[in-house]
């Protein structure tokens, strides 16, 4: 058994697309990424999956009953396995950043569509954060990653933090991470919205899933709420500053 609560040893697992979506449809895919010398955990079998189904539950709650559009199979998220060719240490050698290290690797392996956003789970280290994430058109690319072993330079070291341990549990780190993440994917908060700031993000309420603390300001603060002033990146009402409630990567439950 693994630290994930899954044997690799008698499951099955995937480690292409196996989603069969429309290529040109958009939609989420999510994967399970090792450095070439990692240990596997086997998160791909079920613990990402419920992480996934927990955030997705926060986000039904606060969006009126839409949620990510996630690629599934078999009636399940469709998550992929990739062992990546280098080490975490010559990953995390600059420049260019991790995450874009991660994302040209998997890319050249056909996880690059255009319709497509990659929300991937890296076990591996990262020096300074517990992710990172494209913000087109600003920081181009499809890709938000976690770094599940990351360190945010004094605070808390990232895998201290669980995965949700079910679909009906209270979201936690991980759920809201992920989610911000792949907000930032999307494009949002986009520049030019009221309360945007540092690229991407809002500067309070510190409930905000977005939000971001300039200096000498309260932490992220949980749990969190999905633009509680509907005015920076959900149901603001504006045509000149993207929304995620048109987005077409959001969709009913």
């Amino acid at each position: 058994m693994t630290r994930g609560g899954a044997d690799v040893t008698s499951q099955q697992r995937s480690t292409t697309d196996c989603s069969g979506s429309d290529p040109g449809a958009p939609s989420i895919h999510l994967i399970y990424a090792l450095p070439a010398d990692g240990e596997d955990c086997g998160l791909d079998l079920g613990p990402i999956a419920v992480s996934v189904a927990s955030g997705q539950r926060w986000l039904r709650a606060q969006a009126g009953g839409r949620q990510l559009r996630l690629d599934e199979y078999e009636g399940s998220y469709d998550v992929t396995f990739a062992r990546l060719s280098r080490s975490g240490a010559e990953l995390k050698s600059e420049p260019p950043s991790l995450r874009e290290k991660i994302e040209a690797e998997l890319g050249m392996r056909g996880f690059d569509r255009p319709h497509k956003r990659y929300l991937v789970y890296y076990d591996g280290s990262h020096d300074t954060a517990c992710g990172q994430a494209a913000y087109p058109p600003h920081f181009p690319g499809r890709y938000a990653v976690m770094f599940l072993k990351g360190d945010r330079l004094g605070a808390v070291p990232c895998e201290m933090n669980p995965l949700a341990a079910s679909p009906g549990a209270t979201p936690g780190y991980w759920e809201y991470a992920a989610l911000h993440d792949t907000l930032h994917a999307l494009g949002l908060v986009a520049r030019g919205a009221p309360r945007e700031h540092m690229d991407g993000h809002v500067d309070g309420p510190p409930d905000d899933l977005m939000y971001r603390p300039p200096p000498d300001l309260p932490p992220w603060r949980f749990p969190c709420r999905l633009d509680p002033g509907r005015d920076s990146y959900y149901e603001h009402g504006r045509t000149d500053v993207l929304d995620l409630a048109t987005s077409p990567y959001l969709t009913a439950a």
